[in-house]
């Protein structure tokens, strides 16, 4: 198999696996995976370039629109994740004025399920541009 095609298949299927890792920890109700909610779509989103990776010859580097159509749903997981952390702080910085929550010590954290989703987001088009094998040049 092709290094990038390979790197590709390996940075995705993290990603894929990354849905089910916990998302969210909260003291009552414990740690919340992926896949209570819009990790099934980061999940689908990941797939793709898992089966593009998979298609035609795998011993040559995608390019061209297979390529492209490896990244962008990589990205868009990534950013899910990101939009996710940042709605998710969003909520927690309003929960933290409630002086009930102060009371408690309500301690509510992003776990690394989430932050693995947008790691591998991130990495997925780095890893495809840089890994490429050298062309043989005939003579």
């Amino acid at each position: 198999m092709n290094k990038q095609r390979l790197a590709i298949l390996i940075v995705a299927g993290l990603g894929a696996l990354a849905t089910f890792m916990p998302w969210v920890k909260a003291p009552i109700v414990g740690t919340i995976n992926g896949t209570k909610g819009d990790g099934w779509i980061t999940l689908v989103l990941f797939a793709v370039p898992l089966v593009m990776s998979l298609l035609n010859d795998k011993t040559k580097a995608l390019k061209g629109g297979l390529l492209y159509g490896a990244i962008i749903p990589s990205v868009v997981a990534g950013a899910i994740g990101v939009w996710k952390i940042i709605d998710f702080n969003s909520k927690m910085s309003d929960i933290g004025d409630n002086p009930f929550a102060k009371a408690l010590g309500a301690t509510v954290s992003i776990e690394f399920g989430l932050y693995l989703v947008v790691l591998a987001g991130i990495a997925l088009p780095i890893v495809a541009f840089l890994i490429k094998d050298k062309e043989v040049v005939s003579e």
